[in-house]
């Protein structure tokens, strides 16, 4: 490591108070296409800083589970637990490694610290595992602060859908009610599924829905063939937005243009999926995000 970086880094260490109000630390991971001038798929930032303050947001998860939020949440870390993480800097000697052979679709992880006026910045591959190893103290004590953010959403996304348990077979208009939650402390906007769909496939309100064939004992099941319904309102009331009270739920009521060809049970999920634009709407903060509903489980007859 660079005798300076060294030097400021077990300054900040020590608690020098103007190295400290300077130092920050961010773990940037992007995976998948882009999602045109926004961004890749997948998008998560860690960043902790000197004063203390510690954020996390995350427009879609690595994780991609159903039922999981994204969004921006915070908290504050101890000292000690900046210098732990220092220690780890300096143990794993991520500051010194040498670039990696990253591909265009890879996963990547950026990794940058800012201390003194050095600012070090790496590019993390995962086609190399065996490099990776050595990271992993590190990244794994990053992974574990993440976690404890995420128990403090500032403002936070989830959605859930209501929909009926029975269904009749052949092409219909399922009636679905999403509920979009917000578990954080700071209220926002979001796009009216209404106003997506209608550009980059990237910007839509869909309902993923599939036959589940019976289980059959020393038989494989086939994958399920996914398809795709665009959500629509089920009213026409002209709203581009809908507002999302701290700690609070929106219901927005939709038709879902199905064609179930099978009798049996279907899984049914609901996608939210807004990248383009602005964090704010008339300096208020909208929020852009991928998020999945729980599925739920439909009996088709007829």
């Amino acid at each position: 490591m660079d005798p300076i970086l060294r030097k400021s880094l077990n300054a900040v260490k020590a608690g020098h108070e103007g190295l400290l109000a300077g130092f920050g630390l961010e773990r940037y991971i992007e995976y998948g296409p882009p999602m045109g001038t926004y961004g890749r798929q997948w998008q998560e930032r860690l960043t902790l800083r000197g004063t203390g303050a510690a954020t996390f947001d995350c427009i879609r998860s690595i994780v991609d589970g159903s039922g999981h939020d994204v969004g921006s949440y915070g908290d504050r870390t101890s000292r000690a637990e900046l210098a732990e993480v220092i220690d780890l800097i300096d143990s794993t000697a991520i500051l010194e490694e040498a670039p990696y052979r990253i591909e265009p679709a890879d996963m990547m992880i950026r990794f940058t610290v800012i201390v003194g006026g050095i600012e070090t910045v790496k590019y993390i591959g995962v086609n190399e595992p065996e490099r990776l190893d050595k990271l992993h103290p590190l990244f794994q004590r990053l992974q574990e602060i993440e976690l404890r953010l995420k128990q403090h959403p500032v403002r936070s996304l989830a959605v859930e859908l209501t929909a009926p348990d029975t269904a009749a077979l052949g092409m219909s208009d399922l009636p679905i009610t999403l509920h979009f939650r917000n578990r954080g402390t700071e209220s926002y906007w979001i796009h009216h599924p209404r106003v997506l769909g209608r550009g980059a496939y990237y910007d839509r309100c869909t309902l993923n829905y599939g036959y589940r064939p019976p289980m059959q004992p020393g038989v494989t099941p086939l994958p399920i063939e996914v398809m795709e319904a665009p959500l629509r309102p089920a009213a026409e009331a002209g709203l581009r937005l809908i507002w999302l009270p701290a700690g609070g739920v929106q219901e927005c009521q939709l038709l879902a243009p199905v064609h179930f060809q099978n009798p049996g049970e279907h899984l049914v999920r609901a996608v939210y999926s807004n990248y383009t634009g602005e964090d704010s709407v008339g300096g208020v903060p909208r929020m852009r995000a991928c998020v999945f509903s729980p599925e739920k489980t439909i009996v088709v007859s007829g």
